[in-house]
């Protein structure tokens, strides 16, 4: 992953995705990037939970998919949604932290497992 083309609010959601995730015992969260933005992806079982920076709304959103596991019928729910604003990301209407809803998505895909 290039984070150096992030902006540095963005690099940091992708930083604490992969530490949160390696706490998890998952090695390294699969990256993609095209001309729409960038992911991070974790697969466990059927499952699936994805950090994504979308270029044309400058917005970062944490999913978990949820339905048929491939295809194009996988559906995705958002579990954190926060616009970037300067240098800041903010929520849009959030219960959760960025922080928090990790380690929501982390717990869904790898309950029972500790999370530090």
């Amino acid at each position: 992953m290039d984070a150096g083309n992030l902006p540095p609010p963005v690099a940091h959601a992708f930083a604490l995705f992969t530490r949160k995730s390696a706490l998890k015992g998952h090695k390294q969260p699969l990256f993609t990037a095209d001309s729409t933005g960038e992911t991070l992806e974790i697969t466990r079982d059927d499952g699936k939970l994805r950090l994504c920076w979308l270029l044309d709304s400058h917005t970062v959103t944490l999913e978990v998919s949820h339905g048929p596991p491939t295809g194009s019928a996988v559906g995705w729910l958002d579990l954190f949604r926060a616009t970037l604003d300067g240098s800041a990301l903010r929520p849009d209407q959030s219960d959760f932290s960025l922080d928090e809803a990790v380690d929501h998505g982390l717990e869904l895909m790898f309950p029972n497992s500790q999370v530090e």
